[in-house]
């Protein structure tokens, strides 16, 4: 587990040649760090849910693809030396369920957050930056963000400063920056270097806070 906030939560996923089958439940996002996986959505008897017959499907999951798993799905994932990061929360089946990230940001001739996934609790951006322009890409001066963001490095590397962190980061690292510290990246090397922020968009409430009635909204991992 990397971090848990309301309606999502983040973990990286090391799956070996188990293949234990997930259950129906919350949708996942799957993003390929290191080496290959193999997922399989369970078809069949096996994978009828409250009235909805699936075929079966196998997919490779390699660095930088990101696959969505529907709410409804029965899924293994399996993959000697793969390490995949898994963002669990609700996915609705409508969506377009494959992308393959490394190449889109790199024909991408603009630094602008491009978005992949959205719902009511999280929203999943994925920015390039090129470390020989102008600027250096992805936001190098400081700012604050309203909520959670969790900075992941798929390919390349990037300097970060949040906070009292300034450090470099590498394809597969990620940093956890909460809700109000200051924070800037800029790109490293020649080539483009890709990344995704991962952001909050509910707050998560502490217990010892009072529940305001006028922001609470419905929450169902079913729905859209």
């Amino acid at each position: 587990m990397v971090a848990r906030e309301a309606g999502f939560a983040v973990k990286v996923l090391r799956p070996g040649d188990g293949g234990a089958v997930v259950p129906p439940g919350q949708g996942q996002v799957l993003i390929g760090l290191r080496g290959e996986a193999e997922l399989t959505e369970l078809g069949g008897d096996e994978g009828k849910v409250v009235m909805t017959q699936r075929a079966g499907r196998t997919e490779r999951i390699g660095v930088g693809t990101l696959f969505k798993i529907p709410n409804d799905a029965r899924w293994t994932l399996r993959g000697l030396g793969a390490s995949v990061l898994a963002l669990s929360t609700s996915v609705a089946r409508e969506v377009d369920r494959r992308q393959e990230l490394l190449p889109m940001a790199r024909r991408r001739q603009h630094m602008a957050p491009l978005l992949l996934f959205a719902n009511e609790a999280v929203r999943v951006e994925l920015v390039a930056a090129r470390g020989r322009l102008p600027f250096r890409g992805w936001v190098p001066y400081d700012h604050v963000g309203p909520v959670v963001e969790i900075a992941v490095i798929l390919d390349g590397s990037f300097r970060a400063r949040a906070g009292d962190v300034d450090a470099v980061l590498r394809a597969g690292q990620l940093l956890h920056i909460a809700a109000g510290v200051p924070h800037n990246f800029a790109a490293r090397g020649r080539g483009t270097s890709v990344g995704l922020v991962i952001s909050a968009v509910m707050h998560r409430r502490d217990v010892d806070e009072p529940l305001d009635r006028r922001v609470v909204r419905g929450f169902t991992p079913f729905g859209r």
